[in-house]
Formats: structure tokens, C-alpha cells, sequence
């Protein structure tokens, strides 16, 4: 028996979206990576980005709040920029539009353009990279009909035990032993104040972070039409999602419809029209309730007999946590409806010459109503009661003509030649009516009139336009040796005189050597192409008017009279604003090996940003004067990524009734500040810019324990005693900490991430096991260390405190003498390594026999259950309970864990 293996051609003419046109898979020359709609609807969930989490190398995905309705943080290949929004551009059907309004069931395929040889055509909008996401087209000369429906819950993901009951009491006790005013249980008649002990004599525990979460429901369900023809390809979808948060009264409810046709007139003409209309209504809840919710002494009524929240349930000025949730007192009402139609003509006058002229625009009006009553946390804390709406529209207009000419010179010599312009303007107008004191809640925010405080109304605008020229070519010669080059002219009305217009060129080359006549007899090589690119993009993303003066005008009271005034604003304008630019370099493989059973793609990249858009603060020196310091927009200095992406598929297994692949992806970026024009550290947010160190790097005093009883006399000179927080002098000890003993304490940004994805098909049953990591970063996280040292505000969940008994604690001793908050140094404690593991996706299916669904005349039918998030494993103890992907932050709802159950029906 002769066996012979043969590539799979199949793989290798895969047609990949690229900026302005297409591409098959083995005439690339850039780094792209590809997801296709069955990996995009395994998990359900109505983000996009959150469905592909973990399945693209170098695609950095997380979320931070679990609240219905929030989006996702991403990254592509590291941060660059420092205020600019360092997410990938979205360019939707050929023109850019927002991913966080799309029906994943519409979605046939996303690529992921990371190279500057790919996303360089898009100029200064592609400068942290491009995803290009296709809707889907029918299969020619075919009617389908698909149902796609699934129903969940949602559970809280990991979450620290509860600080109440006996924890609760002893954490008090430690604190008064501590000024030695407790010895033991016979002490504890002045332990707490008497409207607390009450609570305790009666066993009066409250979990209010119980009494505040749900179990919320989430339900899916979309249907869609297709058809196609000689002359007609059409597309129809209609969607419906729903979830309920896992805070009360959080809920998320929306409506999609996609239409998209296209009309072939004749063999030189074709029009067509894409439209996507969404409705969404979001009921949120204040954004620290979280925080309110554990920062309550867990003890009180919360509720009277009649079933009515208790404004003050421990007597004492503590405000019930959730009186928001009363009815009538807290209304935050968020109504979306977005529109984003899209025309097109092509035309193909000769053969290889293509024209194609899109028309396209994106509309959004997102109406806030809001009201906060008299009985609301905010009323029963300042007795403001106050309804406003703010009212926002948004613009978008495109227009985008390609021409294409691809021919060929004795059939070796094989080019493409691709010419843009694009026009686009962005408007945002905003109104906001207020009204305050109102005698009644019935009204809510439907009658402003009603108020009997002065209402107050605001608007503002802002807008910008972009003009831009492309010109690209693709050459080939025999299939073996690729070039592309591209060149990208841009003018913003972001950027100051002389600075608006750049051009941003990019060049890749490429060479399958699996082509070349001496590797046919290399048997086990069925695909080898080296591929190497480098060019330089560019970002504006600055205000809108970051190169404008603008006044402001006011009345100072001085003596009981009104003094008119008039200046400049807040926001200074520089006149000398520039781009910011990235030069990118990228090196990279393709291998694939018997006949593409494993497949190998490596790339190693350096991104050098240089000339940082950063909006600083000028010292009071300047002559500004207000609130705040006085800010202008600069280009401060120059950052540095470097990395290396390895992806690796291997079907391990394929036989008749079973099938078993494998996908692995991993990247690794190393962020660099190489200079700014700071002589120091330069904050911006939670951190800091030094040069050598990361971008996102968090820095301060350096937690080296607890102070032990062995230690008392080392910790007086610092005018410290056992117990409290030991602080690590930078240098030479002085025994004085001031700012010279600063230490850089961590990264936000992880030192590698990866995933690993299994697919087994055993008959008709499926299985897919998705598990993802991201290690060595840094989260500041005190959930389990923010305390009261005084012990009347413990911790709200159970913690590790230190006693002379447990000298090994994380955190420092309760201390009544400390009646002003916590330890000066507590907060340092809070640093943690935020290293996981988790089990993103396991999703369980059975497809049906055709022969059982043909007397119904169904097509196809597949059930399945699928887990989101079931388990997560920390490389940090003390983050056992917690979910790390959330980052730290302790105001927003945790992460949820869903259980969902499906139906994909296909006619």
C-alpha cells in the first residue's frame, strides 16, 4: 500500500478579509489571525470581544465590572498610548463602526490585523491594530431559516467570605485589647456602642451583600432569513437579549435587526444595502453600591414588619445600604437606539478593474433618565432629591471609494493594485436638564416642571473630520515571493496647523518556501512561508479642540455683588500639536506539517511610540488658577513593546466517529517607557510613567510584612510598634519614609497571557473545553484588607489580621487608638500578585440524526449547556475567593459564573 499525503489546498485558498479588499490565506504577508463564527457563538453572550476572549495571541480581553450591560478592556499587542484609548479600531462590513451593538448570531468571521503592513491602510485609526468583522451572506441558490435561542443564570463568580457573627465581634475585641481595654469575653460589656450591642444580644446579623445580589436570568433568542440567487443575495436577522445582573433591579434588555442585501443589475453592475437598527433599554444602579453594601456594619433591621426598607437600621446616622432599592428612590433609566445604514455600487467595467463606492453613516441617541428620591442614599445623606436627563446624539458620516485592478504579466507576475479615499465626520451634541426638591416621588424624572428648586440646563458639542488617501500593492511572483506596500496620507482637525497632514507608509515581504522546487521531496512540510514587514502608524486622539483657545465666562461674588469674569478655560490650547506615531516591525513564520495536521504561527514584533499624546498638568506658576490645575494636551515622550506570539493547531485525531483538535495561543509583551519630558515619575491616574519600566506601573511604598514583638525596637525608630505596617526603606536607612523611598511595585499590564482550547466530536455529540491565563501582573486589591483600624468599620469580608498570636498576618492590628481611619500604611498591603487560570468555556453538545429531522423538515438541530467562568485558580492565597480578571476594583458588581442551555435550529 502506497500512501501519499497531500496539503490541505483547502485551508490555504481560505479568502481572509484585509484592509480594503481581500486576500486568499497563502498570499498573505502580514500577521492575521482569523475566527470563525462557530468559535464566536460558543459562548454565549451578547459582546463579541467576550466571545473570542483568549483565542487570538497578543488580543488582550478582560472585563472589570459584572454589571449588566458593561463592555470589556482590550489591548493589541500592549499599551501605547497613555490618555488615548488603546483599543483596536472596528471596521464592520468594510467601514468602522462599534462592536458593542452586534448580534454575535450575525457575525461570519472576524480577523485580527496586528502588523503595521496590515493595519497601516487605515492610517492613524488602525495605529493599535484592526479587527474587521464580516456579518454573514447566504450559501448561492439556497433558503435557510435559523433559530438560535438559549436560556441561563448567572451566579456570582468568586467572592470572600462575609465578614459577621463571631469574626465580626473578635475583629472589635483586638482592637480594644490592643489599647487594653478588653482582656476578655467578660469585657465585652463596652465593646460596642449600646445601638449596636443590641443587635448583637439579639443575634441580629445582616448579610447585606446577600440581601443586595440575585441569581439574574439571562434568555437569548434570534432568528434569521436567507436567500440567494443569480441576481439577489439577501440576509435578514432579528434578535432579542436579555439579562438580569446580579444586583437587584440591574438589568439589561435589548433588540437588534440586520437587513442586507445586494442586487447584481448586470455582469458590470452591483448595488446593494446593509442596515442594522438596535433598541436597548439598561436600568443600572449606583455605581459604589457595591461599596456601600460592604462597607455597612453587618448588623440591624434592615427591613420593618410591613416589608419597607428601615432608613437607618442600626439607629445611628449608617444609612441603609440598600435604600436605593426602595421603590421610587433610586431610577437610573438608560435608553439606547442606534442606526447604522450602509449603500454601496460597484462596478467591474473590464476585467480585474473594480470600483466601489460606500456611503455609510452611524446614529445614536442614548437618553439617561435619572432620579434620586427622598428616601435614596443620596437623599437620606445631603436631603438632595433630583432628576435629570441628560440627552446624547451622536454622528458619524463616511463616504469610501476603492479601486482595484488586478492583472497579470506572463503569468508569474501576478499584481494588485488598490487606490482609497475616505471622508469621514464625527459629531456628538449633548443637553442636560436638571431639576431639584420635589414634594412627591411619583414623578420621577416625568415632570421636571414639578420641581421647587431652580432647574438648570446644559449642552455641549464637539466634532472632527478626517480626509485620507491610500494607495497599496500586492505583488507575487510565481506564488512564492510576496511584497506588499502601502502608503496612507491622513489630515485631522484634531491636530494644530502645519501638524494636521501625515503620511504613515508600511512595506512587507514574504516567501513560501514551501513552493520552491527543492521542498517537494520534504514530504512532512506541506506550508512554509517566512514573512517580515515594518511601517509606522499614527494616533490624534486627542480633545477635539486640543489646539484651540476658548474662553470661559462667570461671576465671582465679592461683598454681596456679582462681578462678571471671562478667561481662558481649563484646557489650554497647544499650537504645536503633533501626531503621535508607532513604528512597528514585525518577523514572523507559517508552518504547517503533515499535510496541515499541526500548524505553527510565530511572530516577534517591537512597537516603538514615540511623541506620546499625554494631557499634563501646569503647575500654578503658569498663572492658571481654579479647582483644579490648569491641563494641556503635549507630546511628552516615547514607550516600547516588544513581543512574541506563538500559535499552534493540531488536529490530533480525525477517524469517523471521533475528531479531537487542539489550539494553543500564547504572547508575551514587554512594555517599556524609554523617555518623557518629566524629570521624575510622571502620574497619570492610579499610575506612573518612569523610563525603564512599564507603562501601566503602579509605585510606591514597598509592604515588607507586619512589625513583629521581636521587632519593637528597630520599628520605634520609624515611630512604629508590632503590629503595624512594615515599610522597606529604599537605600541607605535615615528612618525617615518620605518619597525617595518609593519602589516600583508591579505592572497592570500581564508578562504573558495564553489559552488553550480542546474540541472533541465523538458521533454526534461535541465538546469544547476552553481555558485561559494571564500571568505576572499586579492588581491593588483591599477588599479583604479595608478596614477601620479602630474596629467599628472591620473589614467587610473576613481577613488576616495580625494578633500577638498571629505574627505571620498580611494585615496590621486592630487598634481603637487610632480613631482617624487606617494604619498610614495599610494600603500598601493591598498589592497582590494577580496571576490565574481559568476554565473560560465548557460547552457540551448533541447535534440530531438527519434522519429524524426530515419528517419535520428541519435541517439541523443541535442542543447544548454550556458553562461560562465555572472555575478559576490564583496563584495568590489571598486572591482564593476572588475573581483577579476584575482588576481590583472594589466598587463595580463581581464577575458571574453562567450556566446556559441552547437550541441552534436550522430549516
Amino acid at each position: 500500500m502506497n500512501i501519499k499525503m497531500q496539503p490541505d489546498t483547502q485551508t490555504l485558498d481560505e479568502v481572509v478579509v484585509i484592509g480594503y479588499g481581500t486576500v486568499k490565506k497563502r498570499d498573505l504577508t502580514g500577521a492575521v489571525a482569523s475566527v470563525k463564527s462557530e468559535d464566536i457563538v460558543r459562548m454565549p453572550t451578547s459582546n463579541v470581544l467576550e466571545a473570542i476572549q483568549g483565542q487570538v495571541a497578543g488580543l488582550d480581553i478582560t472585563r472589570s465590572s459584572g454589571e449588566a450591560g458593561s463592555g470589556v478592556n482590550m489591548t493589541l499587542r500592549g499599551t501605547r498610548s497613555i490618555n488615548g484609548d488603546n483599543s483596536p479600531l472596528f471596521i464592520i462590513d468594510g467601514m468602522e463602526g462599534s462592536y458593542d451593538e452586534l448580534n454575535p448570531n450575525d457575525i461570519a468571521s472576524i480577523e485580527v490585523l496586528k502588523d503595521a503592513s496590515s493595519t497601516a491602510v487605515y492610517g492613524a485609526a488602525g495605529a493599535n491594530g484592526v479587527i474587521i468583522i464580516t456579518t454573514k451572506t447566504p450559501k448561492k441558490d439556497k433558503f435557510s431559516i435559523d433559530l438560535d435561542a438559549y436560556y441561563g443564570w448567572n451566579v456570582i463568580s468568586s467572592f470572600p467570605e462575609v465578614n459577621r457573627g463571631e469574626d465580626y465581634i473578635n475583629f472589635r475585641r483586638e482592637a480594644q485589647r490592643t489599647v487594653g481595654a478588653w482582656n476578655s469575653p467578660a469585657d465585652d460589656g463596652n465593646l460596642f456602642p449600646s445601638y449596636m450591642q443590641k443587635y448583637i444580644d439579639n443575634n441580629q446579623w445582616v448579610d447585606w451583600f446577600d440581601l443586595a445580589s440575585q441569581t439574574g436570568i439571562t434568555n437569548s433568542y434570534n432568528l434569521s432569513t436567507s436567500y440567494s440567487n443569480d441576481r439577489v443575495t439577501s440576509y435578514f436577522s432579528l434578535g432579542y437579549y436579555n439579562l438580569e445582573g446580579l444586583l437587584k433591579g440591574d438589568e439589561l434588555e435589548r433588540y437588534s435587526a440586520r437587513a442586507k442585501i445586494d442586487f447584481k443589475a448586470n455582469e458590470m453592475v452591483k448595488y446593494g444595502l446593509n442596515l442594522y437598527a438596535m433598541y436597548s433599554e439598561n436600568d443600572k444602579r449606583y455605581s459604589r453600591i457595591w461599596n456601600r453594601i460592604l462597607c455597612m456594619p453587618p448588623l440591624g433591621t434592615p427591613y420593618d414588619e410591613d416589608g419597607n426598607l428601615v432608613d437607618y437600621p442600626l439607629g445611628d446616622g449608617n444609612m441603609n445600604p440598600l435604600a436605593d432599592m426602595g421603590e421610587d428612590q433610586y431610577v437610573n433609566n438608560v435608553k439606547t437606539l442606534s442606526v447604522a445604514p450602509q449603500i454601496y455600487v460597484e462596478l467591474t467595467p473590464l476585467k480585474g478593474l473594480s470600483f466601489k463606492s460606500l456611503l455609510g453613516g452611524y446614529f445614536r441617541n442614548m437618553k439617561e433618565s435619572k432620579y434620586t428620591g427622598t428616601k435614596s442614599y443620596q437623599g437620606l445623606e445631603s436631603g438632595l432629591v433630583q432628576a435629570t436627563i441628560p440627552n446624547t446624539f451622536t454622528y458619524n458620516y463616511k463616504w469610501q471609494n476603492i479601486l482595484t485592478y488586478n492583472f497579470k504579466i506572463k503569468e508569474d507576475h501576478d499584481f494588485t493594485i488598490t487606490g482609497v479615499t475616505e471622508w469621514s465626520k464625527d459629531q456628538k451634541e449633548k443637553a442636560t436638564a436638571t431639576a431639584n426638591k420635589f414634594d412627591t416621588d411619583s414623578y420621577l424624572y416625568h415632570n421636571l416642571g414639578a420641581a421647587t428648586g431652580t432647574p438648570t440646563v446644559s449642552s455641549s458639542y464637539v466634532g472632527s473630520q478626517k480626509m485620507s488617501y491610500v494607495a497599496r500593492i500586492n505583488y507575487s511572483y510565481k506564488g512564492r515571493y510576496l511584497l506588499t506596500l502601502s502608503s496612507r496620507w491622513d489630515g485631522s482637525s484634531i491636530l494644530a496647523d502645519g501638524n494636521k497632514w501625515d503620511m504613515f507608509p508600511a512595506g512587507a515581504i514574504a516567501w513560501r518556501i514551501s513552493d520552491e522546487p527543492f521542498m517537494q521531496n520534504v514530504k512532512a512540510v506541506s506550508n512554509l512561508k517566512l514573512r517580515a514587514s515594518y511601517g509606522v502608524t499614527g494616533n490624534a486622539g486627542a480633545s477635539e479642540y486640543a489646539t484651540l483657545d476658548y474662553s470661559r465666562t462667570g461671576i465671582i461674588g465679592f461683598q454681596d455683588v456679582g462681578v462678571p469674569y471671562s478667561g481662558y478655560s481649563q484646557s489650554i490650547a497647544n499650537k504645536s500639536l503633533g501626531w503621535e506615531k508607532s513604528y512597528m516591525t514585525d518577523l514572523g513564520f507559517d508552518l504547517g506539517l503533515f499535510s496541515d495536521r499541526l500548524n505553527v504561527a510565530f511572530d516577534w514584533y517591537r512597537t516603538d511610540t514615540k511623541d506620546i499624546l499625554f494631557e499634563k498638568n501646569l503647575p500654578y506658576a503658569t498663572g492658571g488658577y481654579g479647582s483644579s490645575p490648569f491641563k494641556i494636551w503635549s507630546n511628552v515622550g516615547e514607550t516600547r513593546n516588544t513581543g512574541v506570539e506563538l500559535s499552534i493547531t493540531s488536529r490530533n485525531f480525525v477517524g469517523p466517529e471521533f475528531q479531537w483538535s487542539t489550539t494553543l495561543a500564547f504572547s508575551t509583551n514587554k512594555e517599556e517607557v524609554i523617555k518623557t519630558t518629566s524629570e521624575g515619575p510622571l502620574q497619570f491616574g492610579d499610575y506612573y510613567l518612569i523610563p525603564g519600566e512599564a507603562i501601566k506601573t503602579y509605585y510606591g511604598y514597598k509592604y515588607a510584612g507586619i512589625w513583629g514583638t521581636a521587632e519593637a525596637e528597630e520599628a520605634a525608630k520609624y515611630s512604629q510598634k508590632p503590629g503595624q505596617v512594615h515599610i522597606a526603606e529604599n537605600g541607605t536607612p535615615d528612618y525617615k519614609l518620605n518619597a525617595n523611598d518609593y519602589y516600583v511595585l508591579g505592572s497592570a499590564t500581564p508578562k504573558w497571557s495564553g489559552s488553550l482550547l480542546n474540541n472533541f466530536n465523538y458521533k454526534n455529540f461535541d465538546l469544547s473545553i476552553l481555558l485561559i491565563a494571564r500571568w505576572d501582573w499586579t492588581i491593588p486589591y483591599g477588599l479583604t484588607g479595608w478596614y477601620r483600624t479602630d474596629g467599628l468599620t472591620p473589614s467587610p469580608t473576613v481577613c488576616d489580621y495580625w494578633t500577638p498570636e498571629n505574627q505571620s498576618a498580611r494585615y496590621p492590628r486592630p487598634d481603637a487608638s487610632i480613631t482617624n481611619g487606617q494604619d498610614p500604611y495599610q494600603q500598601w498591603a493591598n498589592y497582590f500578585d494577580g496571576s490565574y487560570l481559568k476554565v473560560k468555556t465548557i460547552s457540551l453538545g448533541y447535534t440530531f440524526p438527519k434522519k429524524w429531522l426530515n419528517a419535520v423538515k428541519i435541517d439541523r438541530m443541535r442542543v447544548y449547556f454550556t458553562a461560562n467562568n465555572p472555575f478559576i485558580f490564583t496563584k495568590c492565597d489571598y486572591l482564593k475567593n476572588y475573581d483577579p480578571e476584575k482588576g481590583g476594583n472594589d466598587d463595580d458588581a463581581p464577575l458571574s459564573k453562567q450556566y446556559v442551555f441552547g437550541v441552534n435550529i436550522s430549516f
